[in-house]
């Protein structure tokens, strides 16, 4: 049943560039859409909540951490919807969901244990008192704006880059690293393959692949090429492998939609494409981390490493510009 799926994903993938985004409105995506909602709405119920401080003290942490969850579930059935078929609005969805999510994380994996290791000490002139609240979480009536990102002119949208982030505690690293690298694992063999040759193009059948038609005359519908874009693999490589964050940025999906006219109509747009890999290392810091990985393309062999970031379980490439909001500022410590 699951290669049935996969099976009917990647046809789904291969069919015309209208197929690029558009409304989920039926199919399975929708079915998956649907079942992401109940929970989706119950972390909303909590997370407001603890924006207007509805929830007593001893119910807090209990209670962020179940949104946490319930968000993570419900962004992991959104993400594989996209998946099949990509749709701005519950892309939307997601990013909002990230951001939320960053600050709960923040909450409870960061701000109170930090708390909780440095309390306020008294002085003799002060008495011991509580700790100051924490600033409350960004409105959301007004919620920060997406940073402008610029795209190369029918380059992909975004390249994966390697950049160093802020350390969060140590203790967090070590006791999140064991859950992490099966995960970013999973993306990077992901990304890897949907660049092969063979996952990401395919043979024309209207023109047999030669690229005319009987009457000699160049075939319109793959530009010449002989060879189709599998829709699957290319959202896969150049846009489900970025954060919700980017993708949500102005003029990423404009962007998008230019590199696939460019690439259908010349293959070799999509740059270097892959033959093997393998993955030599994989450090996880928390909420962001680098991978290694050596690859031999159509260009030859080469070691490169990226950052990437994580959103709950997903784990994503991450761009220095539009995922900035999902780095959470991290608390200094005590002098």
């Amino acid at each position: 049943m699951r290669y049935g799926l996969l099976a009917l994903i990647m046809l789904a993938g291969a069919a015309s560039a209208e197929d690029l985004d558009g409304a989920i409105t039926g199919g399975k995506a929708r079915q998956i859409v649907d079942a992401a909602r109940p929970d989706y709405e119950a972390a909303d119920a909590i997370y407001k909540s603890w924006i207007l401080d509805e929830i007593g003290e001893a119910d807090l942490l209990p209670s962020l951490k179940r949104a946490i969850a319930l968000y993570d579930g419900a962004l992991n059935k959104l993400q594989e919807a996209l998946d099949i078929q990509y749709d701005p609005a519950i892309n939307h969805m997601i990013r909002t969901a990230a951001r939320r999510l960053t600050n709960l994380r923040f909450k409870v994996e960061i701000q109170i244990p930090h708390q909780e290791a440095h309390p306020p000490q008294p002085t003799p002139e002060q008495p011991r008192t509580a700790p100051a609240p924490p600033p409350p979480p960004p409105s959301e009536e007004t919620p920060p704006p997406v940073p402008a990102v610029t795209f190369e002119p029918q380059g992909p949208p975004a390249l994966p880059v390697d950049v160093t982030l802020p350390l969060p505690p140590a203790e967090l690293c070590a006791r999140l690293a064991k859950s992490q690298v099966p995960r970013i694992q999973q993306v990077l063999k992901s990304y890897y393959q949907s660049r092969k040759s063979d996952s990401i193009l395919f043979r024309h059948t209207l023109c047999g692949g030669k690229g005319k038609r009987r009457d000699g005359s160049a075939c319109e519908e793959c530009g010449g090429t002989g060879s189709r874009i599998n829709l699957f693999h290319f959202r896969k490589a150049y846009w489900g492998a970025f954060s919700p964050v980017f993708r949500d940025a102005a003029g990423a999906l404009d962007a998008l939609r230019a590199f696939h006219a460019r690439a259908q109509r010349d293959p070799a747009a999509l740059g270097e494409l892959i033959k093997a890999f393998s993955i030599t290392s994989i450090e996880p810091h928390g909420y962001w981390a680098r991978a290694t990985v050596q690859e031999t393309t159509t260009a030859g062999k080469a070691e490169r490493s990226y950052t990437l970031i994580s959103v709950g379980s997903q784990w994503f490439f991450y761009h220095p510009v539009a995922d900035a909001e999902l780095v959470p500022a991290l608390p200094e410590e005590p002098r």
